[in-house]
């Protein structure tokens, strides 16, 4: 279900019983895309820790452009955040958890901007024509609860079973950015 208001706020609510055969998700929510000059990501995030380096790319908040313009080497010789691919820098195209609110805007400010409660989580990543935007209420890289397994799930274990007759939902509130303001 989607609401609009006259202000430029969007909600957009998922509620569905999946009825297709048992599969594995890496990763549960709504993906969209957004104009490929939407390139700058901000967010906030309720992380881990109090405290990470400058350029970590799960820091709690951050700026990330989708490109660095720094070119690749062997080695490299910018920061693993800078690296840069087809999809982003590994800043800008790296999920981050739990987060409080994030935007993707242009170089003039115009945009969006996602409101989430601390349990969502945001990827994004550059494709040939647009950002594509992943705000997911379920992820799976997340720390693994099985001592056998060591600390991470390795390249997001199996995933969470999906199957017949499960109930998926969940809710996205963003605000339409015009360049002058951000929402109060």
């Amino acid at each position: 279900m989607y609401r609009v208001t006259p202000a430029g706020e969007l909600d957009v609510t998922y509620d569905f019983t999946y009825l297709g055969p048992e599969i594995h998700a890496r990763e549960i929510g709504l993906r969209f895309g957004v104009p490929p000059w939407t390139d700058t990501l901000t967010w906030e995030r309720r992380g881990d820790w109090t405290a990470y380096p400058s350029d970590h790319i799960g820091r709690n908040y951050g700026i990330a452009r989708a490109h660095s313009g720094i070119s690749s080497g062997v080695p490299p010789v910018n920061a693993y955040s800078e690296d840069d691919s087809a999809m982003g820098t590994n800043d800008f195209r790296s999920t981050k958890r739990n987060i409080k609110h994030a935007s993707l805007t242009s170089s003039g400010g115009s945009g969006l901007y996602i409101e989430s409660n601390g349990e969502q989580h945001l990827r994004v990543s550059a494709e040939s024509d647009r950002i594509a935007v992943y705000l997911n209420d379920w992820f799976g890289g997340r720390p693994s609860n099985n001592p056998d397994a060591g600390t991470w799930t390795v390249n997001y274990g199996e995933g969470r079973a999906v199957r017949p007759h499960d109930q998926l939902k969940g809710m996205m509130r963003m605000h339409l950015l015009d360049g002058r303001h951000m929402p109060q």
